[in-house]
């Protein structure tokens, strides 16, 4: 074996490199809004346990890393012998592997685990001690002393919610305390589906005076008010956002965010169920593009990703290109997508040309326009060949056949 695969650094950055499979989420990710926490369904964990086989000095590290993400409490509370099934706090893994794990997921109910979880907790406390990302489906009245238990250490956490008032009660009010450590919060599911007015998402966010570094509020349903936006905007820290546009997010009355609303800004991912209109307001409302002469400087924002259900029309199209030609960002991920297959609007075309009038796009590395059915992009030999000279580290996930993909999406 090479010297340098016994520099265990070296090493764990290998495993960890081989566990963190970007191809099984690379082609539809511009379909979809990215999650605080990856899915273990990402992780190559056969792979991992291949290097566990392969030599004597593996099986430590590897081992680490395989653990490091769990799905489920399924791989600490499984017998050790297939035949034997029942779920008894005797059968509970060594307790070794639990400092292991960094990320788990719970998605839902799982009565046979919480018992075990709990004989185990009465041994070791924090049971985890390592565990930094957590995310949790189950909202069942049962399943929070066991939360409760998990949230101490944990720095990034993905909530599922429904609508079980007993769970949001007892978990959302008491979230800055049970969780002293939180950087990041998701919170999907039936987020603001309640009569109590500020609602219990308004009340937590608010109870952060500092703000959280990266937030995200998605639901199939609910959109986020503006009530909740101008909650957030004076956060100093917040470097991701996301979250789900409708009309009523839009502020009525005009912002006193002095000097800039979302100041550290960098990722900024929106889903709506209607079309780029609305993100132009969003992003107008907020001072992140600029409508008039006056120069608005908004340095730090380095991605836009916006996936629209409606059918924009090329007039709204050629109106964003050209407020994103003329902003004092240099951004470096553009994805905008319409998912509408209806043709509820005539057909036309608009000029790419207008997002190369301006120098910010030289950072430029991923763009991705997809237009509804009506629209379509006037891409020309001589627009190809000025974004390769203008845009020098334009890439994509998929390398070239990739790049030929998104250039194709133009014609």
């Amino acid at each position: 074996m090479h010297q340098c695969l016994c520099v265990s650094e070296i090493l764990e950055a290998i495993f960890y490199f081989v566990f963190d499979d970007q191809r099984r989420y690379r082609l539809c990710s511009h379909l979809s809004l990215p999650d605080l926490i990856p899915s273990a369904e990402t992780r190559d964990r056969r792979s991992i346990f291949r290097l566990v086989l392969t030599c004597r000095a593996f099986p430590h590290l590897a081992l680490n890393v395989l653990y490091s993400h769990l799905r489920n409490f399924w791989p600490l509370i499984l017998p050790s012998r297939p035949s034997r099934l029942h779920h008894t706090p005797e059968l509970f893994r060594p307790l070794v592997l639990a400092s292991r794990i960094q990320i788990l997921s719970q998605p839902c109910e799982d009565g046979t685990a919480y018992p075990s979880f709990f004989a185990c907790a009465q041994k070791q406390a924090p049971l985890f001690p390592n565990l930094r990302s957590l995310a949790w489906g189950d909202c069942s009245f049962t399943c929070i002393p066991v939360l409760k238990l998990l949230l101490p250490t944990v720095e990034i956490l993905s909530l599922d919610l429904d609508l079980s008032s007993s769970f949001c009660n007892a978990i959302i009010p008491a979230l800055p305390t049970s969780a002293p450590r939180l950087k990041a919060l998701e919170i999907k599911g039936s987020l603001f589906m309640t009569d109590k007015n500020p609602s219990e998402i308004e009340s937590l966010l608010i109870s952060y005076p500092d703000g959280l570094t990266e937030l995200s509020l998605t639901s199939h349903w609910d959109y986020v008010p503006s009530t909740v936006l101008n909650v957030i905007a004076p956060w100093p820290s917040l470097r991701s956002l996301t979250l789900k546009l409708g009309l009523e997010s839009i502020p009525t009355t005009p912002l006193h965010i002095v000097p800039q609303p979302f100041p550290a800004l960098t990722d900024l991912h929106i889903s709506s169920d209607d079309t780029l209109d609305l993100l132009i307001s969003f992003l107008r409302t907020f001072r992140i593009l600029k409508c008039d002469s006056s120069h608005i400087t908004f340095p730090n924002l380095k991605t836009i990703h916006f996936n629209a259900q409606g059918c924009s029309t090329a007039n709204t199209w050629s109106q964003f290109l050209t407020s994103l030609a003329h902003t004092n960002t240099y951004l470096e991920h553009i994805i905008i997508t319409e998912q509408d297959d209806y043709e509820c609007l005539p057909r036309s075309s608009f000029d790419f040309r207008l997002l190369l009038a301006h120098p910010s796009l030289a950072r430029l590395s991923i763009l991705f326009l997809s237009p509804g059915r009506t629209s379509t992009i006037t891409l020309t030999d001589a627009d190809i060949i000025t974004l390769a000279r203008t845009c020098r580290h334009l890439q994509s996930w998929l390398g070239v056949a990739e790049y030929r993909r998104i250039i194709a999406c133009f014609e």
